[in-house]
């Protein structure tokens, strides 16, 4: 078993960690996988759910095209950088998932409607999980509405994609597509050969505020990964953190193989 104390200063940061095998369905680590936290951009996971359920309803969904007005551009957008201000839906979940661009998340979550997503996370019967505003409404959040989450509703989800059983199995093969993408490698992913292994995984990252959950795949080693940190000393530590927890339990998982 890793030894985590000799990883995290539980002084410098509070986390929960949830690791499971996805070949035998035997749970590595469970801790504090149903503290409730501030979602960051991992909300995000669930929104993408959302979309993806909405498109198997109404196949014309993913062809519709999203005229963005340069007034709804937010903080943490690489859309305020391009010239092109029109999007399929499928283009605004690339830029949500793989970039987590706040601009496209709010686009997404005016069309799909907050109280859409929080039925899906309901009837998914996810406790710990619930949108209660858009990216960078901070004016909300200091009245106390915030977008909240647990690792273990971001494992159901995680788990669910893996086994195709989200939604449908094109929704869910898009998915784990989408999620293989991801360009913020600093967290679960920075020691990790990529070069061989498969991580289909997001981020969220505010201050002192990091997580990555995702599904990690070499060879016939599969598992998943969830790691939730908040209070921390500062970001740096926070993604410290989770990378070398991460490169533990991935050395733990190829030697228990025989790699």
């Amino acid at each position: 078993m890793i030894d985590l104390e000799s990883i995290i200063n539980e002084d410098k940061l509070k986390y929960s960690l949830y690791v499971e095998d996805l070949k035998t369905n035997k749970i590595i680590f469970d801790i504090n996988s149903d503290a409730e936290v501030t979602s960051a951009s991992m909300i995000k996971i669930f929104i993408m759910a959302e979309a993806y359920s909405q498109i198997s309803k109404d196949e014309f969904m993913s062809q519709k095209i999203v005229n963005i007005d340069r007034d709804n551009i937010v903080g943490g957008s690489l859309i305020k950088n391009l010239s092109n201000y029109c999007y399929s839906i499928k283009d605004l979940i690339f830029l949500m998932m793989n970039l987590s661009d706040n601009t496209a998340t709010n686009q997404l979550v005016d069309i799909l409607r907050i109280e859409n997503i929080n039925k899906f996370i309901n009837e998914e019967g996810l406790k710990n999980t619930v949108i209660n505003r858009k990216m960078m409404d901070f004016e909300r959040k200091k009245q106390g509405f915030d977008n909240i989450t647990s690792a273990s509703d971001v494992a159901h989800i995680l788990k669910k994609i893996y086994y195709k059983d989200l939604i449908d199995t094109d929704a869910s093969v898009n998915m784990m597509n989408i999620m293989k993408k991801q360009m913020d490698n600093r967290m679960m992913a920075r020691n990790i050969d990529k070069s061989n292994t498969k991580i289909h995984h997001k981020t969220g990252n505010i201050p002192y505020t990091n997580h990555d959950a995702g599904i990690v795949i070499f060879k016939d080693v599969e598992y998943l990964f969830v790691m939730l940190t908040w209070d921390g000393v500062d970001n740096i530590y926070g993604r410290k953190v989770i990378g070398e927890v991460s490169e533990k339990i991935y050395n733990d998982f190829l030697k228990s193989y025989g790699y």
